[in-house]
């Protein structure tokens, strides 16, 4: 249960961080000169925009999430279910941001969800349990003891 609450954080906080920089920085105008003597004011531009600084707090609380589910999910299945990020991401830019979705891309989505549900539900792999299970011991150090040298 704690697993799929954290995959839901990191995709839910996530997305929304991904909307409110594109909105945030979408606002202020372009961005076009990027050479040293112009860098100063194009941080100040940046860190200004409220909606940037919201997303920057969304994207920071959905990476020390991820770092909760890396702590308890194997790898090889927390991180594709996060792949749901980019449906989310795509539902936001054509409802909040307002953006012509091509049917393509929507079918892109489908054929992303369905990679998710084969990854997450796949028959040789453990199922998100809570728990890292055999691969955490995997990666533990060996420790030595003095003299003994194998």
């Amino acid at each position: 249960m704690v697993t799929w609450l954290l995959i839901v954080m990191i995709v839910v906080l996530g997305s929304a961080g991904d909307v409110l920089c594109a909105k945030g920085m979408a606002s202020g105008g372009e961005i076009s000169n990027f050479s040293p003597s112009h860098l100063g004011g194009v941080i100040r531009s940046i860190v200004e925009r409220r909606l940037v600084i919201l997303g920057w707090v969304c994207d920071a609380l959905s990476f020390f999430s991820l770092l909760a589910l890396l702590s308890i999910a194997q790898l090889s299945i927390a991180v594709p279910a996060t792949a749901l990020s980019f449906v989310v991401d795509t539902l936001g830019a054509r409802f909040f941001l307002h953006e012509h979705v091509h049917w393509k891309r929507w079918l892109g989505v489908l054929f992303v969800t369905a990679g998710v549900i084969l990854t997450v539900r796949s028959g040789n792999t453990p199922q998100l349990t809570g728990t890292r299970g055999p691969s955490a011991a995997a990666v533990q150090p060996h420790h030595h003891e003095p003299g003994n040298h194998k």
